[in-house]
């Protein structure tokens, strides 16, 4: 509150703006979704308030709810195994309510509806890539595209990992790999160092 000529004025109350992590997959069903949801559980876990944007046409929100019955619906957010969700629609929400972190899942990179410009403006940028053979030619699309990005790869076996760093060259040091999690909503602790390293928050 604000006093001028000694009559009190009311001012708003500071807003704060959510800071973005953004994922995209080099294409459909590499499991960005899935690093999403994970990554809201780790900060949760430090201490943050964050929610997950569907930010992109996969309708994953409204398939959820279709699914399951244990969601709410809440300030037009859906609540589901402690995960506040919304979609783009309700995005605008989200600053209202002061979260510090909004994990933006922007689907597969490879789609024509990819919001390629959005994507480069948020804060911290991750990219899904997979080394299967129909994976390749859109992962080395994607690493060509797009830098000053991390880079998640999916579905990769322990003894392969050190051949994917050596083929990452000057990208290897923020190159990472996901753990198989079959369930997005279950925390993998074993990603605690992963996350640590990436988001250093």
């Amino acid at each position: 509150m604000k006093t001028f000529f000694n009559k009190k004025v009311e001012t708003a109350p500071a807003r704060t703006i959510a800071k973005t992590i953004a994922l995209a997959g080099s294409l459909s069903r590499i499991g960005t979704t899935t690093q999403c949801i994970q990554i809201v559980k780790y900060l949760k876990l430090m201490g943050y308030t964050v929610c997950y944007l569907e930010f992109n046409k996969s309708n994953y929100i409204e398939h959820l709810k279709e699914t399951y019955e244990e969601y709410k619906e809440v300030e037009g957010k859906i609540i589901f195994e402690g995960v506040d969700l919304f979609t783009k629609e309700n995005a605008h929400k989200i600053n209202e309510l002061g979260y510090c972190y909004c994990v933006k899942d922007y689907g597969s990179a490879s789609n024509e509806n990819f919001e390629s410009l959005s994507f480069t403006e948020q804060n911290k940028r991750i990219l899904l890539l997979g080394t299967k053979p129909d994976e390749m030619k859109y992962a080395e699309d994607i690493l060509e595209k797009y830098h000053e990005t991390d880079y998640i790869f999916s579905f990769v076996g322990v003894k392969d990992r050190d051949d994917i760093l050596e083929q990452m060259l000057d990208k290897k040091n923020c190159t990472y790999f996901a753990e198989y999690t079959p369930d997005p909503y279950s925390y993998l602790s074993t990603s605690n160092s992963t996350y640590r390293q990436m988001l250093n928050v």
